[in-house]
């Protein structure tokens, strides 16, 4: 065996040949315990799965059949162009979060009083952890749809938080029994989440469905997090009309609603 000298000021071992090695990782304790729960998502393994196929049919993530529009390209090759390449307001460019703000009261019909209260998100995935970071703590439980998108329960997981199952039906289009639903929910209960129109399923909330629900989060003082990222990816006009039943209950919900997931 290599008889080695260790050098413990900077964290480097030599060996008798004269070889040095990094003994920087055995110094250190392992990452976080309760990291171990959060699953790591199929979804990234198949699209890294995807990029050793040759001219794969995609079915790994929810991106887009078609590149960006020419006018999105023109438009990011002039923003570098004129060096508007450095850190910005960290809540989103006001100008964005005012058009945000005109969508979300004329499309939506939510009552936005300020775009003060709307916050860009780098995506989905970044604007879900950043919900569950702010409103969890450890053991809070959270209702998530089952089947759901995975990243609902990775990120309730990462804020250390407990995601309670509940149903979705196949044989009334993809929707929950709310009686269901409300058996679920205990003294530990903190949020609901809701995604509709639902990835993986496709199945829409009704009308019906949101005003039950909100007057269940009104009930039990739950906070409501309402995923609408595919909003625009149904033939229905409930698109425009899904959040106006959870208006009345607004002070206990928040909308995340990102195209980039």
């Amino acid at each position: 065996m290599s008889r080695t000298t260790s050098r413990t000021d900077n964290n480097i071992t030599e060996l008798q040949d004269g070889r040095k090695e990094s003994t920087f990782r055995g110094t250190l304790n392992g990452m976080a315990s309760y990291l171990d729960h959060v699953p790591f998502s199929g979804i990234i393994r198949i699209r890294d799965l995807m990029f050793t196929v040759e001219d794969p049919f995609r079915l790994d993530q929810g991106d887009v059949s078609f590149d960006a529009p020419d006018s999105v390209k023109s438009a990011m090759a002039r923003a570098i162009a004129e060096n508007k390449t450095h850190y910005l307001q960290t809540t989103g460019v006001p100008r964005l979060r005012e058009l945000i703000a005109t969508k979300l009261r004329n499309t939506n019909r939510i009552p936005i009083d300020d775009p003060e209260e709307l916050l860009v998100t780098n995506g989905g995935i970044h604007g879900l952890y950043m919900l569950c970071m702010a409103l969890l703590e450890p053991g809070d439980e959270v209702i998530v749809p089952d089947p759901q998108w995975p990243p609902a329960a990775g990120n309730v997981l990462a804020a250390r938080g407990v995601p309670i199952g509940c149903r979705l039906h196949e044989s009334s289009g993809w929707r929950y029994d709310l009686d269901e639903l409300e058996s679920k929910i205990t003294p530990k209960t903190r949020v609901m989440y809701l995604n509709s129109p639902n990835n993986p399923t496709g199945g829409v909330l009704l009308r019906e469905d949101l005003d039950q629900l909100a007057a269940i989060a009104r009930e039990r003082n739950l906070w409501v997090i309402s995923d609408e990222a595919y909003e625009c990816s149904t033939a229905s006009t409930s698109a425009s009309r899904r959040c106006r039943a959870c208006t009345s209950a607004r002070s206990r919900s928040t909308r995340s609603a990102s195209r980039m997931r």
